[in-house]
This record gives structure tokens, sequence and C-alpha cells, in this order.
């Protein structure tokens, strides 16, 4: 017997390495597709996040706060906001956390620019700030510790407009400190701290108005009263946009409005002491970094505000290609094997089973879309299909009307058959329509969702 039980573990031991999942990046399919994106996360632990739903750059500015218990499994509306641009979000613990907004365009003065919660986003309440330091919008929120809470703004904040500020709170919040930067630079869009006195806020300098901004990153040893300036370029046109440091020497900053074929990026490896700008030659054409995220000092991945995310296993020596996600402006990491990033949609860094589960490894005649069961369906239904081929698999979900309301799968797959389901208890009864596109081929067909 014990013989036996050798022999057929022998045999399925390829079969099993076959289907086990290397860590990588994986499409949340239940946070709910936007056409827009999500502009910012903040998770406390593995399974607990908000995340800020933003249409600022469709010509409104309207915004969503969500929120899973579950690791992304599952998510809830927790807040929803007309005409006001959620930016950025921290939390300390499951109780506490603030939103920085953009505001209102042309009505800046009444507009919420800071949300807090203390029932871990149940309900928020509008920041006050005292007269004369109230910011004109935040873009970058860094959590140190349940008292002390950094953060800065505005992009495109011109002092015809708003001069940029940073705030900080040393007391969970109660009360905040601000400061005029507009001595400094002329926009701030993220920031780091690494204690109470030390930390990093990054934006861009007009030379002198906004189409001639120029990089700039500035540090603090006195928590934020004076600042010294530890990098700025010759380059116009562009400002920096996300920081982020996987340990204390060694720290990337992402560079908006590069329009070209080259991933361009600010790095240290001093702790911020000195930085350098690197550039690396991708195959896409007008490649506009945005987010920016690095598993360790050396792996790391940068988004573009269009084109696909691209990866670096040697520090951004070399990029290439990780189609995982569009639009993403935001990559936090929890631990060594779980990450979560905010793009138009939510994206996971795992190697849990997530969206699509290979189904069989033999490899199929035909390309095949199977009917979804069951169908009608109330609120989940699985979807298979089959590739002959290595693919570039996307599927999609319309309403009846052809409007692009979820994103399931966005993905490189071998040749097998798959299945992936998809929760539609966010949507109402009617008949949709799900589109499987792998290289130059697509099929669709109708499911019918009655509640």
């Amino acid at each position: 017997m014990k013989k036996l039980s050798i022999q057929i573990f022998t045999f399925l031991l390829p079969l099993l390495s076959t289907f086990s999942q290397e860590p990588g990046w994986h499409i949340l399919p239940n946070a709910l597709y936007t056409p827009w994106r999500y502009d910012d996360l903040s998770f406390i632990n593995e399974k607990t996040g908000w995340a800020l739903y933003n249409t600022s750059f469709s010509g409104t500015n309207n915004g969503r706060v969500y929120k899973t218990t579950d690791g992304g499994n599952n998510w809830v509306m927790q807040m929803n906001v007309s005409n006001i641009g959620l930016r950025c979000v921290g939390f300390t613990d499951s109780l506490h956390g603030w939103i920085g907004t953009l505001g209102r365009m042309g009505a800046l003065t009444g507009s919420p620019v800071m949300f807090r919660t203390t029932n871990g986003g149940i309900t928020w309440d509008s920041v006050t700030f005292a007269a004369g330091g109230r910011p004109g919008g935040l873009c970058g929120i860094s959590v140190l510790n349940s008292n002390h809470i950094f953060a800065c703004g505005r992009v495109n904040s011109p002092t015809s407009i708003t001069p940029p500020y940073f705030i900080k709170t040393t007391n969970g919040g109660l009360t905040w400190v601000t400061k005029d930067m507009s001595s400094y630079a002329s926009m701030l869009i993220d920031c780091k701290f690494f204690s109470p006195d030390s930390g990093f806020v990054i934006g861009g300098v007009d030379t002198p108005v906004i189409l001639n901004t120029k990089n700039i990153i500035l540090f603090t040893s006195d928590g934020g009263e004076n600042w010294v300036q530890r990098y700025s370029d010759a380059h116009i046109s562009e400002w920096l946009w996300k920081v982020s440091f996987p340990s204390r020497n060694t720290g990337y900053c992402s560079i908006n409005r590069v329009n070209n074929n080259t991933v361009d990026f600010i790095k240290t490896t001093n702790g911020g002491i000195n930085w350098s700008r690197r550039s690396s030659p991708i195959s896409a054409q007008n490649f506009s970094t945005q987010g920016i995220g690095f598993l360790n000092d050396n792996t790391g991945w940068i988004g573009g505000d269009i084109n696909y995310t691209y990866k670096t296993t040697n520090g951004g020596l070399n990029w290439q290609e990780d189609n995982f996600g569009r639009y993403v402006n935001r990559i936090r990491f929890i631990n060594d094997s779980i990450g979560y990033g905010a793009g138009s949609n939510m994206y996971k860094f795992t190697n849990e089973p997530i969206g699509i589960q290979p189904i069989s490894t033999e490899i199929p005649n035909d390309f095949l879309l199977h009917q979804n069961y069951p169908n009608p369906f109330n609120p989940e239904t699985k979807i298979t299909f089959a590739i002959p081929d290595p693919s570039f698999v996307s599927i999609k979900i319309y309403n009846s009307i052809g409007e692009e309301i979820a994103v399931l799968a966005d993905e490189n797959l071998q040749s097998g058959s798959y299945s992936i389901n998809w929760d539609a208890a966010n949507f109402p009864s009617g008949i949709y329509i799900y589109k499987l596109t792998a290289n130059d081929i697509s099929v669709s067909k109708k499911m019918i969702l009655i509640k």
C-alpha cells in the first residue's frame, strides 16, 4: 500500500505543479469595475482595507469609498459624494482613517479637503482647519502610527488657485498643523515619513509657469518645520508622482508626463540623501508613468496612466511588460507575499487562487466559450472556456445597451481549459453579455440575471 501511494503521488506531481500558482498580480473580479480608476488604497492587514474610486479624469469629480474585510474578494460601498474628487486614504487601525480630497475647482473655500472616520468608514465627517491654514487639496497620505499622520497636496496647484500644503497630526487627528509650501514647490503629490521628524514630499516646481514644471524632492528632519531640496533636474513639463521605499535605504519615485518609449524614474540607495534619474527602454510608445511599488529593493512594478504595467527584478536596470492592469495609480505591499494595486480595477499580488482557475491542461482543439452555468442565475455564475494556444485573454461583461460594466480577466494564459466566476450582487436583473477575447479571436454569449 505504501508503494502504491508513492506511485500515485509521483503520477500526480506534474499535474499538481501545473495547477500551483506562483505569486503574481490578479484582478479582483468582485471589485466594482470603473472606466476611470481607483486612485488610492489603504490596508491595515492582509484582509481589511479601503479603496477610493475617483472620476476626476472624466470631467467630473465624484468619489466613492469601498471596504473589504476578506482580502478583496468582496467590497462594500461606504461613501458616495458628488463633485468632490477623493484622492488619498490612510488608516491607522480598523476604526480610524482619513481621506484627502481635491476639493472643488472654483469653489475650494467651501469644499471638504479631508474626511475622517472613527468607526471603520460607517460614517465620515469633514475635518476643519484653522483660518489661514486650510489646504486647497490633498494628494498623498503617509501613516506612521496611531498618532502621527502626514499629508500633502495638491496636484496642479499654482499659487493663483491655492498654494501647496504639508499637514501633520501628532495626536491621532484631533488637531492638524499646516504649512504653506509655496516657497519650496508649486505642487505636492505624495509623501513618505520614517519617523515623527524625518520624511519626504515629492512633486514639482514651476519655472515660472505650470507647463515648465520640474521634478522636486524635499526632505525634513524636524517634522516639517523646515525643508531642504534633495533632488531637482532640468527636465520640464513633468513632475514626480508616487514614492515607494521598499527599505529604509532604497527608494523610488515615478515621474508623470513622460511620454516616450522608456521607463523614467528617480532612485536612491542611501536613504534619500542622494537621488539619481534612471531610464530604461521599453517597447511601448507614449508610456506615462504614475503608480509605483516595490516588493523588495530589486523587484517592483510601475504603472502607466493608460498602458499596462512594467516589472523589474534588478532594481530598475531593465523593465518588462507585466500585463496585470491599466491606469495603475497606487501599489502597496502588506508583506513579502501580499500586495494591492489600484487602477481601472482593484488588483492583488498573491499566490492564492483568484479569478481564472485551470480546469485542464489538456490542449483543446478549438477556441471555445461555453454557456455560463447556472443560467439564469442569482447572483453568481460560472464561465468556462478553452484556448488552444497561449494567449492574452480578456473577459468583459456588458449590459443590455452595450456598456462595459466589468472586467473579469486581462492576463496571459497557457493553452488549456479554464473557469471564472462572476458575482453580480451589485447589478440589477436583466440580460448581460460576456465576451472572451484571446489574441485576434472574440466570441460573446448572453446570460440572464434574475433577482
